[in-house]
């Protein structure tokens, strides 16, 4: 069973803060499959189920590795249905990167609108291809499927690498510089700079929310809680006005030794 799928819900729980909709990140549904029965069973419907065999939970799997829009059609349909344990109901979408565009569609006419007792749990292996709207509008919680290894971004997606220079910058300072440069540089296309912005302001922006709002921290992956201390409110929002003005420059022909030059030295507060 994954510990911190557990624990996760476990504070959640504590907090009296269970979400509507979680979106499990960098897993598959067979690595979980236990933690998730587990994690249903004690925190949402409260007495034992088998995920197998319950009527009150709405598999949505690809087909030919994509999610059409008439799989959500019968989600919805599933939804109207009466529940028959404890009037809940639950719906787990695996794969939700190949939700194609008319079925992310209809999902979030879901998700904008959630239902009491009707808990969503979004599985992806690949958060960047998730898209934002869908990623908004859920709890985020994010299980590394590899040790650790801070120094390490070649078989990393974006969101994994923004977390490890977000990370190394906090921890570090200014002598994170040489840790990340060669690293990141090595990607050298535009489509990347930009994704690894994108997802840089979307872990500041979380952190950021956390701290004005004094929220549980339980949310954060492992890498982001030993250095959230470290982050005041006021170096948070120039890292994000740092990071936007760069994402703008993305739109333009980069040299990309220059840009990443630029950026890791304004965003390190080596200027």
């Amino acid at each position: 069973m994954n510990e911190r799928l557990k624990s996760f819900f476990k504070k959640q729980c504590l907090n009296d803060k269970i979400g509507h909709a979680y979106l499990i990140a960098n897993t598959n549904i067979e690595s979980i499959y236990d933690g998730l029965n587990f994690i249903l069973s004690k925190y949402i419907f409260k007495t034992e189920i088998d995920l197998n065999d319950n009527q009150d939970v709405f598999f949505l799997k690809p087909e030919n590795n994509i999610i059409k829009k008439n799989k959500i059609l019968e989600l919805k349909s599933f939804l109207k249905s009466t529940s028959q344990i404890s009037g809940k109901k639950v719906y787990i979408i695996d794969h939700a990167e190949v939700l194609n565009a008319s079925s992310a569609n209809s999902l979030l006419k879901i998700l904008e609108e959630p239902e009491k007792n009707i808990f969503a749990f979004l599985i992806t292996t690949n958060i960047d291809r998730v898209l934002k709207t869908v990623k908004s509008r859920c709890q985020i919680i994010f299980l590394s499927t590899v040790e650790n290894k801070i120094l390490n971004f070649e078989n990393n997606d974006t969101y994994n690498e923004a977390l490890n220079i977000v990370e190394l910058i906090e921890k570090h300072k200014i002598s994170y510089f040489p840790y990340v440069y060669g690293a990141i540089t090595k990607k050298g296309d535009k489509n990347h700079a930009k994704n690894l912005l994108e997802n840089l302001i979307e872990i500041y922006n979380e952190i950021l929310k956390i701290k004005i709002l004094d929220l549980n921290i339980t949310s954060l992956d492992s890498r982001l809680k030993n250095v959230f201390p470290l982050m005041s409110k006021s170096d948070i929002i120039k890292k994000l006005i740092i990071i936007n003005k760069f994402l703008i420059d993305t739109d333009y022909n980069l040299n990309n030794s220059l840009f990443y030059d630029k950026f890791l030295i304004e965003l390190g507060g080596m200027k």
